[in-house]
């Protein structure tokens, strides 16, 4: 994850783990893990805005903004959750035309 931000895989296994794992959703939605995941958003969102200077084409990771969506969702931030759902679902749009 840490490597690699623009690969969707390891996002999907944190996922999958923090799902079938018998954990406290407290460890889920948990301070690091939410410090984590939002500051590969925010890389993401740097590298896709030096795209769009330079022309290029860069895809966004529709798998990072719904797992943070779910996060945001477990802390009871609602209205964030929401918001991140709605963006993921108009960049999923985006890249499928």
């Amino acid at each position: 994850m840490r490597d690699h931000v623009t690969w969707s895989d390891p996002y999907r296994m944190f996922g999958l783990l923090c799902k079938l794992c018998q954990t406290p959703i407290s460890w889920y939605s948990s301070g690091p893990a939410q410090k984590f995941i939002l500051r590969q958003i925010k890389a993401m969102d740097n590298s896709a805005m030096v795209a769009a200077t330079s022309h290029d084409n860069y895809d966004l990771d529709v798998t990072l903004l719904v797992l943070y969506g779910h996060i945001l969702f477990t802390s009871t931030s609602y209205a964030y959750a929401l918001r991140k759902f709605i963006f993921s679902f108009a960049a999923r749009v985006c890249l499928s035309q």
